[in-house]
């Protein structure tokens, strides 16, 4: 957390990729990306959007898809309230990718930090088994003011205090309850993130479908200061 507190920004090499994006029609529109934005507030720019001319800026009150130049194609304010969040089979545009794609990947970058933050309520849960070791777990609520897949979360932690794993209803891909497994740890800058998440189905007593993945996260390089 003293290293947290040093840094204000971050920039990333990654790819977003998955059945959640496929299925949408958008496959290859976050292959290869770079972000770079706050680390302490929801603000990123996500390069190379769809090709190279293009840009999304996500922000939890609007998002928006740009020109190299910085001429703005399309908006949309409150992003959150244009899904459909009743349907089994929900319909996203760039402008939902744009969203979705934002607060994934400043979670990917930010977790655990920000959840020290003063909105949010903690609670230690009983320890899980898995893959040879005892992890434990801490469930979270999310304040409003966040974008997130969840408001309720649960984080898993190995015995050497990295994130295993996390848990959630993801309520804008119809509720699918999702486990989003952290693996490959690497540090950046003194920060140490799982470069590698994948997402898989769940039921609710934790127990994982193996395949297919809804969404496979890869973070190439990133930068923070």
């Amino acid at each position: 957390m003293r290293r947290w507190n040093e840094i204000s920004r971050v920039r990333a090499s990654m790819s977003i990729r998955g059945e959640f994006i496929a299925r949408q029609g958008l496959a290859g529109t976050l292959d290869d990306v770079r972000v770079e934005g706050s680390t302490r507030d929801q603000c990123l720019r996500i390069t190379n959007f769809g090709s190279p001319e293009r840009a999304a800026v996500f922000r939890p009150d609007r998002t928006c898809i740009e020109e190299a130049n910085g001429s703005v194609l399309a908006q949309r304010d409150e992003p959150r309230a244009s899904f459909d969040r009743h349907t089994e089979a929900p319909s996203w545009d760039p402008l939902h990718l744009a969203y979705i794609s934002g607060y994934a990947a400043w979670e990917c970058l930010a977790t655990p930090f920000f959840i020290t933050g003063a909105d949010f309520q903690t609670e230690e849960l009983a320890p899980w088994q898995e893959d040879g070791e005892i992890w434990r777990r801490l469930f979270v609520w999310f304040p409003k003011t966040i974008a997130t897949h969840a408001s309720q979360q649960t984080l898993y932690f190995g015995p050497d205090g990295l994130l295993r794993r996390v848990d959630y209803c993801a309520e804008l891909a119809g509720g699918v309850e999702v486990a989003n497994y952290c693996t490959e740890p690497k540090a950046f800058s003194g920060i140490t993130l799982p470069t590698r998440r994948r997402l898989l189905s769940r039921d609710l007593k934790g127990n994982v479908e193996p395949a297919p993945s809804l969404m496979e996260v890869s973070i190439f390089d990133a930068t923070f200061w």
